[in-house]
């Protein structure tokens, strides 16, 4: 080793480049929209309750731990329990004025906090009746419903004699509601025809939008019996629009309370000059505060998240649909049924943020596509952008298209982990703009995945391509549309609605093609099976149509088949994983405390100097072949053996691949010893041997791509790389590839071997012929990586017999010197190579 030199280094950089840059069972829209309900319903009813305290009687504990006066003033009850009342309704055109000589109904003799009234002795009393409907009303005029809660015998005419302001309370509500109508025009697209009358085709023409007055004939009035005592200067919303308090005792009037919330959508009619009559159903019922709050958090929840959206709350305004499917969910389903949605809701929130971290951690530390549908995560992309430009063509609320728009930036930033992204600079959009280039990664390419993607896909087109057509085609005959660019969102949303779970089956075949599941993201399928599963239990407890509870299964189906390939497929101790590690190779790991510190090589021809070496602290062991290395150490030319192979007899020396090099050890060391400029890294080695350099760059975290001529070395090197796989770090994976570059002119870089970081050379400086071809691979390389690139040399100097030079000489390692020289001071090489020590 007297003859070894130092350890060069010269690191390349090429021109200025831009970076490059650029993701499941779908959830079911219903479903999401319901979760997202309960979650807020949630947070606005602890809102409040946890409010109560500011509210409730405050107590000042003196530091003797008896309870202290307090300055505050505290509001109670004006009525008392047992306190005789009258309440009277009245129905009026206006918001301040009833003829008090016409009630509708009047209920005597109730007593305040008595729950036992009436006849089935629960305190709830109904009316049911018609009344006129005035002409205003008629035309989107309001009408209003007043009640009076007054003391037994009082009246509630402030003129009257008998009138008592302390012991009257006078509320009012709205019975009809205004909801906006807008009228869009849609036809048939190849007739022109459409089903709407001339006047809402005249309205959709003018963009009008119509504000329609809807009727219910349903209320309920609550009046919440409760004795509680308030701070007056501490009441947040709902109670300081809620309470009212007499002005001279600064006590507080009972809450009375106009209960729609059980009123569905579905259910209001439309008022216009036609209806003449009102269907009226009135319904009086005591209340407790308790359940006074959780109605009055559904009131005031729309007004809340408008504040919170800076005023903008119909933005944020939630799907009719979507409420009366809750409502009816709770009027119909079994309690215990709904107990069990609520905590499987929240069990669904989390398994669905668990399903994302961990998609999110295994796309980002995934550094091989072995065993992966590329071409699924190019199509979730494209699903993506189209249900972007659905929701928007829709006018949908704020919250759903900025939850998409995410899902999309997802499944976006998942592209470059499948493909190298970057711009093609000598190809320009307008001869400005440069165009995005896109190529498959080497990982993908050169592996058996992309042939069965590609084989999964064209199946697939089969029965895609004429479902897509018959759907269109039948849309387009028979339905009406706005225009073209919506029928085309709309049949490509409905089309991936129905059969976008069919794009999950490419990598079932690629399952089933390479027998292994190993490749898969197990974590994050495991939550969103169990998401699927939740999803079933809401297909059975909200009210839907037969087809779309159906309709819901259809992601079991596939998760079933995965789970039967995961069981099929199950663990085999020989067979190697995604980073080409065996069970059988881990086990070796873990019985073996020392296995773990040592690197096993198997190697013909092994220097006995190479023993002097400590590789950080991992023993080097070997394995050889006598007989191999008798017969490759004796070279024979001219009939003279040449045993210790130091003389140039003009000829080509007899190289055997699988030697044991000694720049292979040098390198190794220097990787171990520098573990950090290697960690996920992508490296490519230029004549591997027999792997040991590519194995230490592997137990460092870089993803390694070995390359060599000599298919006999290759054997080897694989061999070694499985035998040592349990020694690489997370990421670190070593990839053997056979590489001819003795023509560098037609290596095609573009798709076999770049973009790379790093690129290795040991021990291959030994003939000039070998250096020329060496060096022009290496500038084309670095020109066409398009990214910086280190070029780490081990090269020993070889001194040898020259009979032309009449003595010792090492011409290989002084072309390299000369070669070395020339990238430092030639004009043009130093833009391109800078030289450093390493």
């Amino acid at each position: 080793l007297k003859t070894m030199e130092t350890t060069a280094a010269a690191s390349s950089t090429a021109s200025e480049t831009t970076q490059q840059r650029a993701s499941s069972a779908s959830q079911t829209p219903s479903v999401w929209s319901m979760l997202k309900q309960f979650a807020t319903r949630l947070l606005v009813i602890y809102a409040i309750s946890s409010l109560l305290k500011s509210f409730r009687q405050p107590q000042n504990v003196s530091k003797s731990g008896t309870t202290a006066p307090t300055s505050t003033l505290l509001s109670k009850n004006i009525f008392p329990n047992g306190m005789e009342m009258d309440i009277t309704f009245y129905v009026s055109e206006y918001e301040n004025h009833v003829d008090y000589a016409r009630p509708l109904w009047r209920l005597e003799s109730i007593y305040y906090g008595d729950w036992e009234a009436g006849e089935k002795q629960d305190s709830v009393f109904f009316y049911e009746g018609k009344i006129p409907c005035p002409i205003s009303v008629q035309n989107n005029a309001s009408l209003y419903l007043h009640v009076f809660v007054t003391k037994a015998g009082k009246s509630a005419d402030p003129k009257a004699n008998n009138y008592s302001k302390r012991y009257t309370i006078h509320r009012w509500h709205q019975l009809n509601k205004y909801r906006r109508k807008r009228y869009q025009k849609t036809q048939n697209l190849l007739t022109g025809k459409t089903e709407a009358s001339q006047a809402d085709v005249a309205k959709a023409e003018a963009a009008t939008t119509e504000i329609i007055s809807y009727w219910h004939p349903n209320l309920t009035i609550n009046m919440v019996y409760d004795q509680s005592v308030f701070s007056k200067d501490s009441l947040p919303v709902p109670w300081s629009e809620m309470l009212l308090f007499d002005s001279v005792s600064g006590d507080y009037y009972p809450i009375v309370f106009f209960n729609d919330y059980w009123n569905l959508i579905s259910d209001y009619q439309p008022l216009n000059s036609s209806v003449s009559t009102l269907d009226l159903k009135l319904t009086y019922s005591p209340l407790s505060l308790f359940k006074w709050q959780l109605y009055a958090s559904q009131t005031m929840r729309n007004r809340w998240l408008g504040g919170i959206a800076g005023g903008v709350g119909e933005l944020f305004e939630e799907n009719e649909d979507d409420q009366d499917s809750i409502k009816i969910a709770l009027l119909e389903t079994s309690p215990y049924l709904l107990a069990l949605t609520a905590v499987v809701s929240i069990l669904h929130l989390v398994f669905e943020f668990l399903a994302f971290k961990n998609d999110i951690q295994f796309w980002r530390e995934r550094q091989s596509l072995e065993g992966l549908s590329v071409r699924s995560v190019l199509f979730n992309v494209g699903t993506s952008f189209i249900v972007l430009l659905y929701v928007l063509d829709n006018e949908t609320n704020l919250m759903v298209r900025g939850s998409v728009f995410i899902n999309m930036l997802i499944e976006l930033w998942k592209v470059p982990k499948c493909l190298d992204v970057g711009l093609d600079t000598t190809s320009r959009l307008f001869g400005v703009v440069p165009k995005l280039r896109f190529k498959e990664k080497n990982s993908y390419v050169e592996s058996s995945t992309k042939e069965y993607d590609m084989m999964a896909f064209r199946y697939l087109s089969w029965l895609l391509f004429p479902l897509l057509g018959c759907y269109t085609i039948y849309s387009l005959v028979y339905e009406e549309h706005r225009g073209w660019y919506s029928w085309i969102l709309d049949r490509l949303y409905g089309f991936l609605i129905t059969f976008g779970f069919i794009m999950m089956t490419p990598q079932l075949f690629i399952n089933y093609k390479l027998k292994s599941v190993a490749h898969l993201p197990w974590r994050m399928l495991t939550y969103k099976f169990l998401n699927t599963i939740i999803d079933d239990i809401f297909a059975f407890v909200i009210k839907m149509p037969m087809l779309y509870r159906i309709s819901c299964f259809r992601d079991d189906v596939v998760f079933v088949i995965y789970l039967y390939q995961r069981w099929v497929y199950r663990v085999d101790p020989k067979r190697v994983n995604e980073f080409g590690i065996s069970g059988e190779d881990l086990q070796k790991a873990s019985s073996s405390s020392s296995s773990k510190h040592r690197i096993i090589v198997d190697a013909d021809i092994v220097f006995t100097c190479l023993y002097r070496f400590q590789l950080s602290g991992l023993e080097l062991s070997r394995e050889r072949n006598v007989e191999n290395q008798k017969k490759n150490t004796k070279a024979i030319s001219n009939g003279e053996d040449d045993d210790e192979g130091d003389m140039d007899l003009s000829r080509k020396p007899i190289s055997n691949p699988t030697i044991l090099w000694n720049g292979a050890v040098l390198m190794a060391e220097f990787v171990l010893t520098a573990p950090e400029q290697f960690y996920k890294k992508r490296v490519l080695e230029l004549g591997c041997g027999i792997g040991l350099t590519a194995i230490c760059l592997a137990t460092a975290g870089a993803c390694v791509l070995a390359t060599d001529v000599n298919d006999d070395c290759l054997k080897l090197c694989r061999k070694n790389c499985d035998e040592n796989s349990h020694l690489m770090r997370s990421g670190g994976s070593v990839e053997v590839r056979r590489f001819d570059w003795s023509a560098p002119a037609e290596v095609d870089w573009s798709s076999r071997l770049l973009p790379v970081d790093v690129i290795v050379c040991a021990d291959l400086i030994y003939e000039i012929d070998l250096n020329e071809t060496l060096f022009s691979l290496l500038q084309n390389c670095v020109r066409s990586n398009g990214k910086k690139t280190t070029i780490y040399f081990c090269v020993e100097k070889r001194l040898i017999f020259s009979a032309s030079a009449f003595g010792v000489c090492s011409p290989a390692y002084e072309h390299f010197e000369e070669w070395i020289c020339e990238m430092k001071n030639e004009k043009g090489w130093s833009e391109l190579w800078q030289v450093e020590p390493p």
